[in-house]
């Protein structure tokens, strides 16, 4: 027996417009072992749901979003997500708030958002330094098993290294000529800015002490306080202490110098054959719908093409785009991978 059941929607002219058509196979072996009103008891059931699940992501969005992101406020990846939230929330009508879920190398944050509804409520933003989590033992399930990427939306040129002023090197080249010196590197234990310490420590002549400090915030008030020599951190954190006089540059870690801070040279440039990019990128749920990703991938197109948010971008350094699909995709799984090899000199 076949139960074919039709669910539609009431359009503006009060007509009915057709969402789709369920086929519910009952295969009838004889009539005790299946019970021919149960099956129509649950077909009457399950239609009546599928049509209101159609209708709620037809309708989407008609709540506050919530974009949760794995760092503490004042940071550069908090101050971005303020940014597409002031904007999407102009494009799409709701309200969009940012939640701050640092912790344990962005693993909390992304727990987070896989607990979640995957209705397209909440989404995760971060950078693509958390993508090897699963890869080096900091967490039992891969991003892909938790998130479904909606878009790249902005490419980071604004992480750097900075030292105390009293620090007597420029540059690591500088350091790589001073055998009689040794510094102190300050790091998250177990993450991208300790595997990028020790990768610069090889090719310096292991001439520093790299030791946990904890989060961003927390290695640059180590620096500052005299406890460490050299911290990886973003320009918007240290901007104020560079300006004072407090801190000072010695790399940029990307391909490209600071677009923030274009007089400090590059890693490369200085000798060290180490490069670390990245970018921001937004994901939801595993299991969100087609239809809401489409959705919020398309407003969010289109407030990354707004000259308004360039401009306040331009204050973090980083530089608004939108690549979504396989690009994206594919994209992620490059620095996945370039993530994951320079974590691997920290077991080393």
């Amino acid at each position: 027996m076949v139960l074919e059941g039709r669910f539609y929607r009431r359009n503006r002219s009060n007509s009915l417009d057709p969402l789709g058509i369920i086929n519910l196979k009952v295969f009838i072996m004889n009539s005790k072992s299946v019970n021919r009103r149960l099956a129509l008891a649950f077909a009457m059931v399950l239609l009546p749901s599928m049509s209101m699940l159609a209708n709620a992501n037809e309708k989407f969005p008609e709540r506050p979003i919530t974009i949760v992101v794995p760092a503490a406020p004042g940071g550069g990846t908090d101050a971005s997500a303020r940014i597409i939230a002031k904007y999407l929330t102009e494009k799409i009508g709701q309200s969009v708030a940012v939640l701050n879920r640092p912790g344990a190398a962005g693993i909390v944050a992304m727990n987070y958002v896989k607990g979640v509804p995957a209705d397209g409520y909440v989404a995760h933003y971060s950078t693509g330094f958390i993508l090897a989590n699963h890869l080096i033992g900091l967490s039992k399930e891969s991003w892909e098993e938790m998130l479904r990427p909606v878009a790249i939306t902005g490419d980071l040129t604004n992480s750097v290294i900075v030292a105390r002023k009293e620090v007597p090197i420029n540059t690591f080249k500088e350091l790589k000529e001073r055998k009689d010196l040794s510094l102190v590197f300050a790091v998250e234990a177990g993450t991208v800015a300790e595997g990028l310490a020790v990768a610069i420590n090889n090719e310096t002549g292991g001439r520093m002490n790299i030791v946990p400090f904890g989060s961003a915030s927390a290695r640059m008030m180590g620096v500052l306080g005299g406890h460490a020599d050299l911290a990886m951190v973003t320009v918007s954190i240290a901007n104020d202490h560079l300006q004072s006089g407090k801190l000072k540059l010695i790399a940029g870690v990307a391909d490209k110098r600071p677009s923030q801070k274009p007089e400090v040279s590059t890693l490369k440039e200085q000798g060290i054959n180490i490069a670390m990019n990245s970018s921001h990128w937004i994901g939801l749920p595993k299991n969100t719908p087609d239809a809401v990703v489409a959705k919020f991938s398309t407003a969010l197109a289109q407030v990354m093409k707004d000259p308004r948010l360039a401009k306040d971008y331009e204050i973090l350094g980083e530089t608004p785009v939108f690549r979504s699909g396989n690009e994206a995709y594919s994209e992620l799984k490059a620095t996945e991978k370039t993530t994951y090899e320079i974590n691997k000199l920290i077991k080393k």
